[in-house]
């Protein structure tokens, strides 16, 4: 396929009808919580456009970004920018498109998952771990005998120390913290976000299905450029109107009902504000700003 052959089809596929086909379709995907079909659409853009994000909520904030139909202006002016310039690579980047479009819910489905009843047949379940781990009898019985560290504070600075050391009683050096450019904390039952703000680098936090009621010390975090916060207990977000170069934000299923916090913020360009009860006024001065709003 030459590039004008290329051109043409892009022409055809980046349309407001088939973007909103397509993003319904995502978003869809993201309220039943088929986490897999998600996963299987990141692997087609993958091809095309390389992303390691395996979080759901930020593949979802991804996918969006690519297909909603409020940034059709942007993607036409990328595709008359990339053909004017005779720029192929740019024109296959984009063509992602062309695969995602015609595939059907069904065509991503579920399909053949391990339950947890099914691996626990064969593997132990480690609750303090991140999933399962093989463990032999000998093993259990060691572990067992291990003494167990109560973090019963279910802060972020507990979380860290229990991700890294795992039950064991020790001091967490707190300037580890400051180099930190990433930080995927989600489902950590994090309650309190005490320590947070030693990471005073990281430009992608995710936070997302914890217990969070408040995230005044996320304030000052300068640097942020991602947060992700969905699927928390979060009403007031006045500290995330200090976070001056944030680009992505998702407080999806918490209990926001006042963004004003955030019409000061000029990088911010995706928002999904999704299970939240937000005043129309709201998300429509946001989207005549260019944001795209999920919502």
């Amino acid at each position: 396929m030459d590039a004008r052959e290329l051109y043409t089809r892009l022409k055809e596929a980046y349309t407001s009808e088939n973007l909103h086909l397509i993003s319904s379709r995502i978003i869809d995907l993201f309220r039943q919580s088929n986490h897999h079909a998600l996963r299987e659409l990141q692997k087609v853009v993958n091809e095309f456009v390389p992303c390691e994000d395996q979080q759901v909520n930020r593949i979802f904030s991804r996918l969006i970004m690519l297909y909603h139909p409020d940034r059709l202006n942007q993607f036409l002016n990328r595709l008359e920018k990339a053909y004017g310039e005779g720029d192929f690579e740019e024109l296959y980047t984009m063509s992602h498109i062309l695969t995602v479009q015609h595939m059907e819910p069904e065509s991503v489905g579920a399909g053949s998952i391990l339950t947890e009843e099914d691996l626990a047949e064969e593997f132990g379940w480690d609750e303090q771990a991140d999933g399962f781990a093989y463990m032999s009898d000998y093993e259990k019985e060691d572990e067992e005998a291990e003494p167990e560290f109560d973090y019963a504070d279910q802060s972020f600075l507990s979380a860290i120390k229990r991700r890294i050391y795992g039950n064991l009683n020790v001091d967490f050096p707190m300037y580890l913290l400051e180099d930190l450019e990433e930080i995927e904390m989600a489902d950590y039952e994090i309650e309190l976000l005490d320590g947070i703000e030693a990471c005073r680098h990281a430009r992608v936090v995710d936070l997302s299905n914890n217990n969070l009621t408040d995230v005044t010390d996320l304030r000052e975090l300068q640097e942020i450029e991602r947060l992700y916060l969905a699927n928390n207990q979060i009403g007031l977000i006045d500290p995330l109107g200090n976070l001056t170069g944030l680009e992505v934000l998702d407080i999806s299923y918490n209990d926001v009902d006042d963004l004003s916090p955030l019409f000061e913020l000029q990088h911010l360009t995706y928002l999904n504000v999704m299970g939240n009860k937000i005043p129309a006024w709201q998300l429509e001065t946001l989207q005549l700003r260019g944001i795209t709003v999920v919502a």
